[in-house]
Formats: C-alpha cells, structure tokens, sequence
C-alpha cells in the first residue's frame, strides 16, 4: 500500500511561521536559526488526508469553541463543561484563561486552508473541548468520565496535564481513571480502541523522569516527549521507559516556541504586553511550549492516521507510529537496538523518535496487516526478602522467568518492584529483557517540595511501584528477566521483596 501525496501548502497567514510543521530554518529571538528538516513531514501526509471524520477531544482547561480558527472544526453542542454542577454539562468549556487548551487546541486541529491564522496537524478534523481542569482537580470522577467522555464518537483524546513538575515523586493514577482508560481502549471506536495521548512531563531539567507519573506510564496511554528547533530534547521533557515518541515544542519564548491558536482577544498568552509575542496578532501566540504542545501534535498525527485506515485498533495505531517514527538527534549517546526481528532504536528520551506524519500515513493505509489480539500474561519473581546494600555501588539483581507466554512480540510491559526502601529517591532500578536490552526504570534522585525546596522522597506507597515499559517493542517475552536495584544514597535503607511482570502484546 501507499499513503501521502503531494506536498501540500496551506494558505494560512502564519503557516510559514510554524517550523514544527515545515521547518525551513526559521530564524528564533535569539537569531538563532531552526534546524532545516527538523518537522513533523506532515505537508506530504496532507496530500492524502487531513483528519477529515475524526474527532479529537482536548482534555484540558477549555477550549476556545468560538475561535475563528477552531470554530469551523468545532462540533456543535459537544463539548462539556465540568464547572457546570453535578459533575458538569454539554456546554461552552472556554473562558478567557483556557489560553493553554486552546493552544493545545490549535496544534491538533485548527482548520486549515482557510485563509485565516494557523494550520494543525489535522486541520480538517473534528474538535470537542473538555475544560477538566477548569474544574480545580482531575478527581477519580472527573477524570473517569474525561477520558470515557463520548466514547462513541471521540476518536483520540488528547491530555496536556499531569503529575506537578519537579518533584521527584512518585505519583500514581488512580484506579477508577486506570479502568477507565482500559474501558476506552477495549470499547471505543466501536471496539477498536479509542487512542489517549499523554504529555510525558515538564520536570526533565531537575529531578523528573516520565517513569515516575502512574499516568503517563500507563500502558493504554501514548507518552510523548519534547523536542526543540534543533530536533533535539527540550530542556524540560521527561526522559523514561515509558516514552513512545517525541514531537515539537521549543525552548523559551525568547529562543523559539511554537505557533498556535490563543483565546480571543486580549486575554491569554498573547495580552499585548507579552515579550516576543505576535504583534497585532491577540487570538494567536508563539510562546507555546512544553510536552504539552507536543502532545496535540501527535494527537493530530493520530486523526491523519485513522483518516487514512479507520479499521485501525489503538494498538496498530502505537505500533504505527512507534515503526514509523524517525531517529532524531542522531548521535545522542542513549539510541541502542532493542532487540526485536531486526531491531528497533530507542531512546529514553526520545522512545521511538520524532512522529513521520507522512511514513506514518503511508504505513497505515489499507494494506497495513492489523496485530494479532493482544495476550497479557504474567510472571514474578520468587518473594524472598533481602536487603539492598546501603551506598555501595554494588547491585541487588532478580530474576523471573516467563514460560509459555505465546507472545513473541511485545507491546508494552508492566513492571512491578516491592520495596520497602525508606526513601525510594536512593534507587537506582534497571530492566533487562530476556534478549537483553536493558532499560533504565529510575534513577537516583532528591524529591522537592512546591517551593522547590530538596525533601526526602519517602517510600513508596504501600511497599511497590508499577514502571510501564513500551521500548520492548516486538522482542519475545518468554525467557529470564533481570530486575536491579542500587541504593545509591544514604537517606534511607531498605530490602526487595521481589518484582513481577504483565507483559502485552501478540
């Protein structure tokens, strides 16, 4: 099969200005110039599809539906609005401070070719708005119903928000929002899976890694990273076992962010008194930055994905853009094959690498073969309980076995590690495969309070933490895996209990 077509250049004023989608080395603040090439390759993609008959849903704090720009993607009367009492209602989740949802917005799905401001990804797809955290939490119940919110006609949810940034700890989900992501992925899209994006974090600059947030290191979750002009990480962006792909976001607003959709008017990122900011331009801004805006960049991809094969699961889906995504920053020092048939490069800062809009639609046209169904089997390790050696450099390994898994592909694997480790911060914890590639699970690390101020990290609560692994792809599960914990501190001692795995996949 193929997919893509012509090389597509929408009419939009500020398009030339978007370098996340054609970069030409557009010139940043600081007169640096963007890294030419370095973009989502989606104008070829365009020549096929362009989202049409998709529907996005922007979990965030509102959506601008009356934006000139979004308005003509926005379906009617389905948007919700959670400071609505009893939970909420179908209704406007704009308000002048939902600058962020709108720009998230914007990046996915602001209309296209239509003369007016910017292009998204899938600028002719369908947009809702859920202002989520309008609503001052992202509660069980609130952020159930958020991603099980129309499942029958949302196609992909796109999530800006997480687990607060440069802390250190670590955060679970909840277990109504994990069954509800399950719910939506067993469920949606009449069964084949609605699609969640998930930012993969803001806190990479200090003592964050995406592996510590329960949420984005869920496995029915695609966990995105940041990237910069350059096609490099952005400062900020998380690195993690967990990341599936990058997209782009920028640095500083005085070096160079990307252009998105702003609320109208003078309220918002852009209020005219900005620094660096679009002059004359108040519904739009180029400070937008952050995992955040990569995240609808590839919740767009998404749309353009299942435009061009709606039949798709929300497995083929990762898998296509997991198979498809390119090796940026070339020569960073972390890429290594994973171990899988020929062998795929990951990265913990980067996964897969940046979305290939037009590989990835090309990939996923009809003649793509869908993945066999999906088995979870599970293994653990033997319970005995022994101490971690306190600062020594010397590691306490465990080992599992898996027998008989039937999977000889893997998808995504969760790992589960009992300690009772005072002060988890002190942990060093790799994974190795059966085949041998080893990813990191956690580093050593000091936890910090909200003003920033260092703290001890604590144990974990209730004695383990569930690592989500999605950097196996396509190696066999049936073999020894070796779990290793250092304790590279001296804030707290503890023992290991043991670890088990889930692995997913076919």
């Amino acid at each position: 099969g193929s997919g893509g077509g012509s090389v597509v250049t929408p009419n939009d004023p500020l398009f030339a200005q978007q370098w996340h989608l054609k970069n030409t080395g557009q010139m940043g603040q600081d007169n640096v110039a963007a890294l030419a090439g370095e973009d989502l390759h989606v104008q070829t993609a365009w020549g096929a599809v362009t989202g049409t008959g998709v529907r996005i849903a922007v979990i965030d704090d509102g959506l601008d539906i009356g934006h000139e720009d979004l308005s003509p993607n926005v379906v009617a009367n389905k948007s919700w609005d959670y400071t609505q009492p009893n939970g909420g209602a179908y209704g406007d989740p704009s308000s002048s401070t939902s600058s962020h949802g709108t720009s998230c917005g914007g990046l996915a799905a602001a209309k296209g070719n239509n003369g007016v401001g910017v292009t998204g990804v899938a600028f002719n797809a369908s947009l809702v708005g859920l202002n989520l955290l309008a609503a001052g939490n992202t509660n069980t119940a609130a952020g159930s119903h958020s991603v099980t919110f129309d499942l029958a006609t949302n196609d992909a949810y796109s999530n800006s928000y997480g687990a607060a940034d440069d802390r250190g700890t670590y955060s679970d989900s909840d277990s109504a929002w994990q069954a509800a992501i399950d719910t939506g992925t067993s469920t949606g899209r009449s069964g084949r899976g609605a699609v969640y994006v998930w930012a993969a974090g803001n806190g990479g600059s200090t003592v964050d890694r995406s592996d510590y947030d329960g949420a984005a290191n869920f496995r029915g979750v695609f966990a995105v990273g940041a990237l910069n002009n350059q096609g490099k990480k952005a400062s900020y962006s998380e690195e993690g076992a967990n990341i599936l792909v990058t997209a782009y976001a920028g640095e500083t607003c005085d070096t160079q962010q990307v252009l998105s959709t702003d609320v109208t008017g003078a309220p918002g990122y852009n209020n005219g008194s900005a620094m660096n900011d679009l002059a004359g331009q108040a519904n739009y801004t180029r400070c937008f930055n952050g995992t955040s805006a990569a995240t609808p960049e590839v919740t767009g991809t998404v749309a353009l994905i299942l435009n061009a094969n709606p039949n798709l699961t929300w497995r083929d889906v990762r898998y296509i853009l997991a198979t498809t995504a390119r090796r940026n920053d070339a020569t960073d020092a972390d890429w290594v094959k994973n171990r899988g048939g020929a062998g795929i490069f990951v990265n913990h800062k980067y996964g897969f690498g940046v979305v290939d809009a037009a590989a990835a639609v090309a990939r996923a046209s009809a003649c793509y073969a869908p993945l066999p169904a999906m088995k979870s089997p599970t293994a653990a390790s033997a319970t005995t309980v022994e101490a971690i050696p306190d600062n020594t450099g010397v590691a306490l390994t465990r080992t599992l076995t898996m027998t008989g898994s039937q999977v000889t592909k893997i998808e995504f694997v969760d790992v589960t590690v009992n300690s009772d480790h005072t002060q988890v911060g002190d942990l060093a914890v790799t994974l190795t495969s059966p085949s041998g590639t080893v990813r990191t699970l956690a580093v050593q690390h000091n936890c910090r309070d909200m003003s920033g101020t260092t703290v001890p990290c604590g144990a974990w609560n209730g004695g383990s933490w569930r690592f989500g692994v999605s950097q196996l792809l396509d190696e066999p599960a049936d073999g020894t895996w070796t779990l290793s914990v250092r304790d590279n501190g001296t804030a707290g001692t503890g023992s290991l209990s043991g670890f088990g795995i889930t692995v997913h996949g076919h």
